[in-house]
């Protein structure tokens, strides 16, 4: 016992590397599968937050498309586009019996942005005169791409009057606009984490507007 009390050899240089590497190995393990648990969080989390975020912008859009009201003279939808959406509102006031107020809301996706936004501008007159100075603007959904190549707003109309069945209008305008009686939207939604696509929600909504009245056996709409 004398002795082991006074031996000074130690560990040898081998040995000292040997332990080195294995404690080397087993931190890297350490360290990636750390890594990869932060990696797994981090998408679950950008996907969270892009479907919340892409849930709440599509029940917005809808709310707002689903104002589009009967003008006193032409179709409810105002001008259509792959990326933006006019429609005439008539926006009644706590007093009934005083006259709505006329309002043309527009809806716009903004690529660069990655936002849709509205505008709503008001009107006097019959037909309306549109201010140039809107009343109101917001940003109703934000994080948002385009998926491949399907357009932000789609434009749908009945096929016949006694028929529920929907076709698609390409590029409409003048007399076209007046036979919209759902608009589609459909965008992706974007994560945070780890990077935008990793983690993205792709949304798809046909939104009927208010001038398609569903007891109606005819399906024209109503303006």
């Amino acid at each position: 016992m004398s002795r082991l009390r006074h031996d000074e050899q130690g560990f040898t240089l081998v040995e000292l590397l040997v332990t080195l590497l294995v404690g080397m190995v087993i931190m890297a393990g350490v360290l990636g599968l750390l890594d990869m648990t932060l990696r797994g969080s981090a998408s679950t989390i950008g996907r969270t937050q892009a479907v919340r975020e892409g849930r709440s912008g599509i029940d917005r859009v809808g709310q707002e498309l689903r104002l589009a009201s009967c003008p006193s003279t032409g179709p409810a939808v105002l001008s259509a586009t792959d990326t933006s959406v006019s429609y005439y509102v008539s926006r009644p006031l706590t007093n009934w019996a005083a006259t709505p107020v006329v309002e043309r809301h527009t809806l716009t996706y903004d690529a660069a942005q990655g936002t849709i936004t509205l505008v709503v501008s008001p009107g006097t007159g019959v037909p309306p005169v549109w201010s140039a100075t809107p009343s109101r603007q917001a940003v109703l959904a934000t994080g948002l791409s385009q998926t491949g190549t399907t357009p932000i707003f789609q434009y749908l109309s009945y096929d016949a009057p006694d028929s529920s069945a929907t076709s698609l209008i390409s590029a409409p305008s003048g007399a076209t606009l007046s036979t919209i009686s759902q608009v589609r939207v459909t965008f992706t939604a974007l994560g945070a984490y780890p990077n935008a696509n990793a983690g993205s929600s792709r949304f798809a909504s046909d939104i009927a507007l208010r001038t398609d009245d569903p007891s109606d056996t005819d399906n024209t709409p109503e303006c």
